[in-house]
């Protein structure tokens, strides 16, 4: 039997089992980078950089430089994302955007111009020693007024807190800069041991910045006291007073008349021209008539 010829030219197939293609649409592009903060970067350790821009849709992630960045290490926010990454290079640096498995963004790059770096110096804060002591300075000055030849290693000087002679005390005086005593805090009291060769000095003593006879001090202080021996004048021998001899009176020549401002004298005087006008008056009477 002779074969015959099959067309299909005039025939619809379909095929059930083949699904239609399907046509995936590129993401909207809605995000921007306006720029980079730092536009200098380092070149090593932890590098925090921050993108600004406008960021509406979150991201799912990103690379630096390719390198996925951990979701732990970025901060996205509507106008900011800040992330940090190791990156140490000094040329471009590449940054995308992810939204899913498709870029959100175009590939976009800022250059980190490699920063100075300064090494750190530690800076050594020195130790000041706490302060515990003070410092009393005495000066031993002698003053010789009247012939004198003391000097200050003549007289000793004694430092007491009460009662008590300080570590040197009693010592000889020392003229300037005087004699130095270490001492604690507290109140002390500047003295000098009596000396029987040196008796005709007066002693007075001066604490320079205080008014008080005691010696205030504390931790850190030093006070100078001045200390003086002032020559008294020498006392003059006594004078033996002599035997007084009596003056005799003047010789007198004649009669000494009464003051004649006295009223005694005014009395004799009145007594005796009585006298005599009565005389005449009586001689008067006993003359005979002619």
């Amino acid at each position: 039997m002779a074969a015959q010829a099959v067309t299909l030219n005039n025939n619809a197939i379909t095929n059930d089992n083949c699904a239609p293609a399907v046509v995936v649409a590129a993401p909207v592009q809605s995000s921007t980078i306006d720029s980079v903060t730092p536009a200098a970067c380092v070149t090593s350790g932890p590098t925090t950089v921050t993108l600004n821009g406008a960021f509406p849709t979150t991201l799912s992630n990103i690379t630096v430089d390719g390198v996925l960045i951990p979701a732990t290490n970025w901060v996205q926010t509507a106008k900011t994302i800040t992330v940090t990454t190791t990156a140490a290079t000094t040329g471009p640096v590449i940054i995308q955007l992810y939204n899913g498995a498709v870029p959100l963004l175009a590939v976009q790059t800022f250059i980190c111009t490699a920063a100075a770096v300064v090494p750190i110096v530690p800076v050594v804060v020195p130790t000041v020693p706490t302060v515990t002591t003070a410092t009393i300075h005495v000066i031993k000055v002698v003053k010789n007024l009247y012939g004198g030849t003391a000097v200050p290693g003549d007289f000793q000087i004694s430092l007491r807190h009460w009662g008590v002679d300080v570590v040197g005390s009693p010592d000889i005086g020392m003229a300037a800069p005087g004699r130095a005593y270490i001492v604690a805090p507290g109140t002390y009291v500047v003295g000098e041991v009596d000396g029987a060769l040196f008796s005709q000095y007066i002693n007075s003593f001066d604490i320079q910045g205080q008014t008080s006879n005691f010696i205030n001090v504390a931790a850190g202080d030093n006070i100078t006291v001045i200390q003086t021996n002032t020559e008294l004048p020498p006392l003059l021998a006594p004078v033996t007073p002599g035997t007084p001899v009596p003056t005799p009176p003047p010789t007198q020549t004649g009669g000494t008349l009464p003051k004649t401002g006295s009223p005694w004298y005014n009395l004799l005087v009145f007594g005796i021209g009585a006298m005599v006008l009565s005389g005449f008056v009586m001689g008067l009477k006993r003359s005979p008539k002619i």
